[in-house]
């Protein structure tokens, strides 16, 4: 009895750390998988947002206090990160809609076939 388990490739857990990392940042994904442009318009949105969000969170807030301790201290409402949290997750659609850059074959590089 031979039990053969299939090894996932390596592109497949590429793509993988890629959504993780879109996760952590917006843009960070697009960027892992060569898509720099629309990795780095993805982040400034991201940015952008979170900037509003700091902004509209912190109208009443000491200037000495950071962002993060007043936001936990204000415990912000669910529609407070709606932006931010809809940019993360339109950017995982988008990576997992668009994919990797094709990979040109080196075979037919070299040979010009």
């Amino acid at each position: 009895m031979s039990t053969h388990t299939r090894v996932p490739s390596l592109a497949r857990c590429y793509r993988v750390v890629a959504l993780v990392a879109t996760l952590v940042c917006a843009g960070v994904g697009h960027v892992l998988v060569g898509r720099w442009k629309r990795g780095l318009a993805w982040f400034a949105l991201y940015v952008g947002s979170l900037m509003l969000l700091s902004s509209y969170a912190l109208v009443d807030a000491t200037v000495g206090e950071p962002f993060l301790l007043e936001a936990l201290e204000r415990s912000l409402a669910p529609s407070d990160v709606l932006f931010p949290l809809s940019v993360i997750v339109l950017c995982l659609f988008d990576l997992y809609a668009v994919g990797p850059l094709p990979q040109a074959d080196p075979r037919t590089s070299e040979t010009g076939q």
